[in-house]
């Protein structure tokens, strides 16, 4: 009598076991199943490599991410073109249902010359930066400057 009680025991946890893992499914942190995420990650891998494939341009600093078929373009491109043609070229990726388009403008080479050279900020004051080496000697400036003496014999 002892061992059918043991067998009955024991097979009533497994299947207590069995019914929960079934009932429960396959989810993870995100609502969504695995089988689902794996999806998700293969779409992305697919548009990460059209995007890299095209010939104009191969978008560098752009991050793809998709949830449920909805790709999400990130990251920085050249142009406007250069964006719709992102789009575009995700969009066509089978397994992709919509895209949004993140995407933001580098900014301009002008800008970038403009900050790097000696020209003027808008406000007039100089945006470079200037650095001494040991051969060259800063101009003075409240930190560099000798104390006055604070004896009154000595000018």
């Amino acid at each position: 009598m002892q061992i059918n009680l043991r067998q009955i025991l024991l097979a009533a946890c497994v299947s207590v076991i069995v019914a929960t893992t079934g009932l429960t499914g396959c989810k993870s942190d995100h609502d969504r199943t695995a089988g689902r995420a794996w999806d998700d990650r293969k779409v992305a891998r697919a548009v990460k490599k059209t995007l890299s494939n095209d010939p104009t341009y191969k978008y560098p600093d752009v991050r793809v991410q998709v949830f449920a078929g909805i790709a999400q373009l990130s990251g920085f491109v050249d142009n406007p073109d250069q964006k719709a043609k992102a789009g575009e070229l995700a969009q066509r990726v089978e397994g992709v249902h919509q895209v949004q388009n993140a995407l933001a403008l580098k900014p301009q080479a002008e800008m970038q010359s403009r900050t790097q050279s000696n020209a003027p900020s808008p406000t007039g004051s100089s945006t470079s930066r200037h650095y001494y080496d040991a051969t060259t000697t800063p101009p003075p400036t409240p930190y560099n400057t000798p104390p006055p003496s604070s004896n009154p014999n000595q000018p």
